[in-house]
């Protein structure tokens, strides 16, 4: 008896998706420069220029707003990493309220 042509496709399908995480890529990591003397609005907006700028991506969507908002989720999430691991009151408060979501 031959397997139906769905059966052999699930079997594949599953198989592709149980290999998928091995084929990833390493998570890059990114540098940010801070100068911890300057005033909270400053190193904030240091962070969020840094997280904008590594954030750039390649032209792998044609659709522009699809590619800003990438670039937008992946700043946030960036600059909410940077800013929880500097634990500065005031630069934590400048992140709130630009709508940032701390870890805390």
């Amino acid at each position: 008896m031959r397997p139906p042509k769905t059966l052999i496709a699930t079997f594949a399908s599953l198989a592709a998706v149980a290999f998928a995480p091995s084929f990833a890529s390493e998570p890059e990591t990114v540098e940010v420069q801070i100068d911890l003397d300057a005033p909270a609005a400053e190193i904030y907006q240091s962070i969020r220029k840094q997280a904008w700028a590594a954030c750039k991506t390649d032209m792998g969507s044609h659709f522009i707003a699809a590619r800003t908002s990438a670039r937008r989720a992946c700043q946030h999430a960036m600059v909410a990493d940077v800013v929880e691991s500097l634990a500065a009151p005031d630069v934590i408060e400048l992140a709130a309220k630009d709508g940032v979501r701390i870890k805390s």
